[in-house]
């Protein structure tokens, strides 16, 4: 059946759409023009207050890292033989204020490790401990800096000669193949249960170490130690 044909001048009499739409629009803007006004001055508030931030944690981020360099220039200017204490004790400090007072930055999170070894190399083996641990507790679940942040608390420990805790800090590592610190990890343990009377325990990871990485660059140094324990 064919379909009705509308005339053009039925058209023009029918309202247009998009007229209409423009109308209702237009009116609705007029009658809420005060709420629309305050709504714009809220955005540009919250605009403004981002921006704000925006520049300040640019701004708090430049500081921390100039702060953190002149920590690290600290810490690397005193690795040598001849180290003079009383650097280590500036560079621990400086580290700490990079933590404490630009805690938003960058930064913050790294300079808690090397404040943690500068006490360490001061012999403050708690201090360091306890520094290692915050820092654990801020990484989450970060494989790479949780591994080596384990084997500086096994130092400690060792340091501390609490064996026990050394050890508990390496053993996981040393059991995880795909880990790329385990062969360090293996001559720590191996050391640490040496130092415990553990010979047996001792001579197990060093044979597991031959075995399991015979191109490692600490192999000759392995084999000698096994060569030792057998004479």
């Amino acid at each position: 059946m064919a379909k009705k044909k509308i005339k053009r001048k039925e058209l023009l009499k029918e309202p247009d759409e998009f007229l209409t739409f423009s109308n209702r629009l237009f009116n609705w803007i007029h009658t809420h023009q005060r709420h629309l006004a305050y709504a714009g001055a809220v955005i540009l508030g919250l605009f403004a207050l981002y921006m704000a931030g925006y520049f300040y944690y640019g701004h708090l981020n430049k500081q921390g890292q100039t702060h953190y360099n002149l920590a690290y220039q600290t810490m690397t200017s005193n690795m040598k033989p001849d180290n003079d204490p009383k650097k280590w004790e500036e560079a621990e400090r400086l580290f700490k204020k990079v933590v404490k007072d630009y805690s938003l930055s960058k930064v913050s999170r790294l300079a808690l490790p090397e404040a943690a070894y500068a006490a360490y190399r001061q012999k403050r083996y708690d201090e360091a401990i306890s520094l290692y641990a915050n820092f654990l507790h801020k990484i989450g679940d970060d494989p790479q800096y949780r591994i080596l942040t384990q084997i500086a608390l096994a130092t400690c420990y060792e340091a501390k000669g609490e064996l026990a805790k050394a050890a508990k800090q390496l053993e996981p590592i040393t059991q995880d193949m795909t880990s790329p610190f385990r062969e360090l990890a293996m001559m720590n343990l191996a050391r640490v249960y040496r130092l415990e009377h553990k010979q047996k325990d001792a001579k197990k990871i060093l044979e597991q170490f031959v075995k399991q990485f015979p191109d490692s660059p600490f192999l000759l140094m392995v084999k000698a130690i096994l060569s030792a324990a057998h004479s």
